[in-house]
């Protein structure tokens, strides 16, 4: 979620989790997300840059990578793959409970 976010443009640690909790992780927090981006940028997907702040100092600003697009592109697919079986798995037993409730 976190490279589709990206995809969709560059932002600071808090813009990410914010977009996050408004996508339905509202529980997400920095100590997760932070990890999380240090492990997709040693995997080549993530990359940052240092933006000034006139009130403080300097902010990680993420942006997705060459690397980051191909592999959202492979996850994708996969998470799609994924979502069929369990939706057919799970249509199976709605099926199955709605007969023995005949």
């Amino acid at each position: 979620m976190v490279l589709s976010v990206l995809h969709r443009g560059e932002a600071h640690g808090y813009v990410l989790l914010q977009s996050l909790r408004a996508l339905g992780l509202g529980s997400l927090r920095g100590s997760t997300l932070y990890p999380l981006l240090a492990r997709q940028e040693e995997l080549g997907r993530v990359g940052h840059r240092w933006e000034p702040d006139s009130g403080g100092p300097p902010r990680k600003v993420f942006s997705i990578t060459a690397t980051g697009r191909r592999d959202l592109t492979l996850l994708s697919q996969h998470w799609s793959a994924l979502n069929e079986v369990v939706t057919t798995a799970v249509a199976a037993v709605a099926a199955d409970g709605a007969k023995g409730e005949r």
